[in-house]
This record gives C-alpha cells, structure tokens and sequence, in this order.
C-alpha cells in the first residue's frame, strides 16, 4: 500500500476536506433540514432523460406512407394503424385493382389527405415496401 504524501495511514479512500477534517457522506445545512444535497439544482440544470438513451432508441417512428406515428412494420413497410387497414382491405377484397386519381397520380399523402385519394395512398403504401 502507497503512503500519502503526508505520511499518514489512512486508506487510499478517505477524503478530507481542505481543512485536514473527514468528509462526512452528507452533511446537513445549517438550519438542520434534510434536504437533498442537490436541492439547488433547477430542473433545467439536469439533463433531459432524453439524453439519456440512444437517438435511435427513443427515435418516434413515422408512417412512411401518410406521416403519422408508426409502431412498427406493417405488411414489410413501417406504417401506422391507419394506413395498415387501409391497405389490408385494399388487398383483401383486391379493391385496389378499381382505384383511380383524378389528378394525374401525384396526390401528396398526408395524415390530413390521406383519405382523399385511395389511388396514391395505395401507390404511396407500396413505394415504402408494403407488399400484398
């Protein structure tokens, strides 16, 4: 075991203050109250528990298809409850096969317009890999 510099035998663990004196664990404030030692902490000092984990785990999914929260890989796209019934029903009775866009087939699909055209919302499901 090393010595100290001061040549005492103290463990190589124990602290002192600069006053020669042990550091306790924790030390009450003056007026006896037991608050935490960090009470003068503000919320913002803290990191967010967001910093916490991975990007890419607390990363919220997206609908690939209309731009909604996704939970998951629906039918081999990640899509969101919405957009996975549509499609199961398009592909279930084959309903696809008689949609039609009266604009050209460049409908922009959103959480707001995804019902408006069923041709380009269909078209949009298989281009983010949603296979029947």
């Amino acid at each position: 075991m090393n010595l100290p510099p001061n040549g005492s035998q103290q463990s190589p663990h124990h602290h002192l203050q600069p006053s020669g004196l042990p550091i306790r664990a924790m030390s009450l404030p003056p007026n006896g109250s037991q608050q935490s030692p960090h009470h003068h902490l503000q919320p913002s000092d803290c990191p967010s528990s967001s910093q916490h984990y991975s990007s890419q785990s607390r990363r919220q999914k997206v609908c690939g298809a209309c731009g909604d929260r996704a939970k998951s890989y629906h039918f081999g796209g990640i899509s969101c409850d919405s957009c996975k019934a549509f499609f199961r029903r398009s592909v279930q009775n084959e309903a696809y096969k008689n949609f039609h866009c009266p604009y050209e087939g460049k409908c922009e699909i959103t959480i707001t317009s995804r019902k408006c055209c069923q041709y380009c919302r269909f078209k949009k499901c298989l281009s983010i890999g949603m296979l029947p």
